[in-house]
C-alpha cells in the first residue's frame, strides 16, 4: 500500500468504527471494587476491568476526532505531492498502520 492509501484505509477503519460504537461521552464507572464504561447511561464494557484499563478505553474513545483530523491533514498533505512516499520513521504512518492492526515499533 502506498502511504495514500494507508491513510485512507485507517480513516475508513477509525469513522467505520466510530459509526458502529455506542455514541455519547463516555465514561468510567465504579461500584466498590468493580470498574465499567458507558455512554448516555448505557453499558458498553460490563465485565469487571481494572481501573487503569476502563480510563484507558474512555480517553482513546475521545482522541477519535484529533486522530481523525490528524490523519486527514496528513491526507491532504500526500496529496499536495502525488508520487511522494516518505521514508525512515512517519508518525502519522506509524499512527495508520497501529489502528490498522499493524505491530509498531515504539
Amino acid at each position: 500500500m502506498t502511504a495514500a492509501e494507508t491513510i485512507q484505509a485507517a480513516i475508513d477503519k477509525l469513522e467505520g468504527h466510530r459509526r458502529a460504537a455506542t455514541e455519547g461521552r463516555w465514561q468510567h464507572k465504579r461500584s466498590l471494587d468493580n470498574h465499567w464504561v458507558e455512554s448516555n447511561d448505557r453499558i458498553a464494557l460490563a465485565e469487571a476491568i481494572s481501573q487503569p484499563d476502563a480510563e484507558l478505553i474512555v480517553t482513546l474513545h475521545r482522541t477519535i476526532d484529533a486522530q481523525l483530523a490528524i490523519l486527514r491533514w496528513y491526507a491532504a498533505t500526500l496529496a499536495t505531492a502525488p508520487g511522494f512516499e516518505p521514508h525512515g520513521s512517519n508518525e502519522f504512518i506509524a499512527l495508520a498502520r497501529a489502528i490498522l492492526g499493524e505491530e509498531v515499533p515504539a
